[in-house]
């Protein structure tokens, strides 16, 4: 409802005149003279009262509504422009603000983000291989080089000095893996790379979903920094965008379970406020069965792994558990799947924030945990 004060400048005239809509308004006469004849050279005050109902669960548009809530009531041709870039600047407000507005961001912060791990940790990832093989390569030659030294300078019993020399290269190459080890080499395994962009992608949605169980690290001071705004920002949005979106599945799942119990019935008028049906409740934990059903199909059998391996197959998405040797769509389609994981879980917790309020509510108030606000 919107509403409008009239301020006067006689000192008698403290109080203010609220006219609403479809409410009728009488102007007093003891008012200023100048009202009477139609001439108001005041300045008027708009103000948007809204009024919630209790109870009713609020949540983001899917879209932006075209309406502009602000009327230019100027009528000064000056402003129009002003106010036209305004009111633009509020829809596009609007449109950032609604669930498809967050769903594109969410994709472009995604994109951005991967292709970001992938410039940090990429090089760095493929110069650490190169330089722990040469490395393991100079030991070899040189333990080789030392063995042929000894054996043809000494004529007697040279197998302890070769004994002794073979110790000395097992130290120091069991340094020298532990370093690299410590540094992150080996999780890409024996053959194939992490930090690819299909890996980074993975990476970015594991990390957005909080899902990251054995994900790997980003080991760079620019990945570690880049992680860290990655996650600042996109972790919130993402909880709030699957959020709504749970929340508007289960109300409409409530709708639609009203509408048909009420046809049932044989109900002139549709009653809202009747409970969730117990099938509501049940579903959410249904399609995650199904869900994880699918997943093994998806990411385990139809990879012909066994069927221990399969019923397991989150592991094998884990650094340790051979993530550089799958291929790079299996990744990308891998990351959607904990997207959809994510999003029957916020169906899940919807439908029990949704049926467990009145019952919570009633306890709280039984043993006086509550009191208003």
């Amino acid at each position: 409802m919107s509403e409008r004060r009239v301020k006067h400048d006689e000192r008698n005239d403290d109080d203010d005149v609220v006219c609403g809509i479809h409410t009728p308004a009488t102007i007093s006469e003891e008012l200023s003279p100048r009202m009477k004849n139609g001439i108001i050279r005041t300045k008027w005050t708009k103000s948007v009262a809204v009024q919630t109902i209790i109870g009713l669960p609020l949540r983001l548009r899917v879209l932006p509504s075209l309406r502009d809530i602000e009327e230019n009531n100027d009528g000064n041709p000056s402003n129009s422009r002003f106010s036209t870039f305004l009111k633009y600047l509020r829809f596009l407000g609007r449109l950032a603000f609604s669930q498809f507005g967050l769903l594109w961001f969410l994709v472009i912060w995604t994109v951005a983000g991967a292709a970001a791990f992938c410039a940090t940790e990429g090089p760095r990832e493929r110069e650490q291989v190169v330089l722990l093989k040469n490395m393991q390569k100079d030991l070899a030659v040189g333990l080789a080089t030392e063995l042929r030294q000894l054996r043809t300078e000494q004529d007697q019993d040279v197998e302890p000095l070769w004994s002794d020399k073979v110790r000395q290269y097992v130290a120091k190459h069991e340094k020298l893996l532990l370093a690299a080890v410590a540094s992150g080499y080996g999780e890409g395994g024996n053959s194939g790379q992490l930090w690819t962009f299909p890996g980074c992608v993975l990476f970015a949605i594991s990390l957005i979903t909080t899902l990251g169980f054995g994900a790997p690290v980003p080991r760079t001071t620019a990945g570690r920094t880049v992680g860290v705004v990655f996650a600042a920002i996109g972790i919130p949005v993402h909880f709030l965008l699957i959020l709504n979106f749970g929340l508007m599945a289960v109300l409409r799942l409530q709708r639609y379970a009203n509408a048909r119990r009420n046809s049932q019935l044989g109900n002139a008028e549709p009653k809202y406020s009747l409970p969730i049906p117990r099938w509501v409740k049940i579903v959410p934990f249904v399609c995650s069965v199904a869900y994880y059903v699918l997943g093994i199909l998806c990411f385990g059998i139809a990879r012909s792994r066994p069927i221990a391996a399969s019923v397991l197959f989150p592991l094998d998405f884990t650094a340790a558990g051979g993530l550089s040797t799958i291929v790079g769509h299996v990744r990308i389609l891998y990351g959607l799947y904990l997207e959809g994981a994510v999003t029957i879980a916020a169906i899940t917790v919807a439908v029990l924030q949704v049926s467990a309020t009145q019952s919570l509510t009633n306890i709280g108030l039984k043993y006086g945990l509550l009191i208003e606000a």
